[in-house]
C-alpha cells in the first residue's frame, strides 16, 4: 500500500452546520435517550393520575386537569428543550474553537491537532470510529464526537485523501453513509 500525503485542515467550521449535523446524533446517545424516556414515563404517570382523579368515585375537575397538564408539560417539554440546548451548546463550542485557530493534520500515523498553545497526536487505535456523511467527516475519539465539514478542506481532493487515510487507518471502524 502506497503512503498517502498528509492532509492539513485549518478548522473554519460553520457553527450552524455543526449544530444541524451533531444535534440528531447526540439526541440518540444513551444518556439523552434515557432522560427522554424517563420524562415521558413520568409525564404519562401524571396524566394517568389526573385521569384517575377525574374519573374516580369522587371526581375532582380542578386537581385532575392540573395533573394532566403537568404530565403533558413534564412528558413533552424536556425533549424539545434538550434539543434546543444541545444545538445552542454546540454552536457556542464551535465559536470558541474558532478562536483557537485549530489545525488538523491527517496522516498515515493518525491525527495531529494543533492550536497556538497546544498540540496532540491520536493514533488510529485511539479512534472508536469514523464515518463519511454527506456533509463531511464524523469521528469519535473516546466520548467526543467531532464533525469536520467537507467545506473546511482546501479542495475536494484533500477531502477524499483524508477519507482514504481514515479508511486505511481504521479499517472496519470506518463506516460509509448516513448518521
Amino acid at each position: 500500500m502506497e503512503t498517502l500525503a498528509a492532509v492539513v485542515v485549518t478548522r473554519n467550521p460553520d457553527p450552524d452546520e455543526c449544530a444541524r449535523v451533531l444535534t440528531p446524533i447526540l439526541m440518540t446517545q444513551r444518556g439523552v435517550v434515557i432522560y427522554r424516556a424517563l420524562c415521558g414515563a413520568l409525564g404519562l404517570l401524571f396524566v394517568g393520575f389526573g385521569v384517575l382523579i377525574m374519573t374516580g368515585p369522587s371526581p375532582d375537575f380542578v386537581f385532575g386537569p392540573i395533573m394532566v397538564g403537568f404530565g403533558l408539560i413534564v412528558g413533552l417539554l424536556p425533549p424539545v428543550v434538550i434539543r434546543a440546548n444541545l444545538a445552542r451548546r454546540i454552536i457556542a463550542s464551535v465559536k470558541l474553537a474558532l478562536q483557537n485557530n485549530e489545525v488538523l493534520t491527517v496522516s498515515d500515523a493518525g491525527l495531529d491537532i494543533a492550536t497556538a498553545h497546544t498540540s496532540s497526536h491520536i493514533d488510529w487505535q485511539g479512534f472508536k470510529s469514523a464515518r463519511r456523511i454527506a456533509e463531511g467527516l464524523l469521528f469519535q475519539v473516546g466520548i467526543r464526537t467531532v464533525f469536520v465539514g467537507s467545506r473546511e478542506f482546501d479542495s475536494g481532493d484533500d477531502f477524499e485523501r483524508a477519507i482514504l487515510l481514515f479508511k486505511n487507518g481504521l479499517g472496519t471502524n470506518f463506516l460509509e453513509g448516513s448518521h
